[in-house]
């Protein structure tokens, strides 16, 4: 976590950083684990609460995953991959 939080505190605009940045589907982040700026959250939260809907369909769930970065690169902040 220690990179994801240098990554994050060396660009002011950072709001999330994870391990692999990946371009199926959109530009987003992939991962099993993601540091997200509290002030970002409001923008990832829907997102992540909706990957965890009983009965979540798979494609549905990696809709949101890509669509938790779209909702931070759309408010003009940036992402941060290692």
């Amino acid at each position: 976590m220690v990179k994801y939080l240098t990554l994050m505190m060396e660009n002011e605009r950072t709001r999330i950083v994870g391990p692999v940045l990946s371009c199926e589907r959109d530009v987003h982040l992939q991962g099993w684990s993601v540091l997200i700026d509290l002030r970002a959250l409001h923008l990832v939260l829907p997102h992540m609460q909706a990957t965890c809907a009983v009965g979540v369909a798979w494609d549905s769930a990696i809709d949101h995953e890509v669509a938790s970065t779209i909702s931070i690169l759309d408010a003009n902040y940036t992402v941060a991959g290692m």
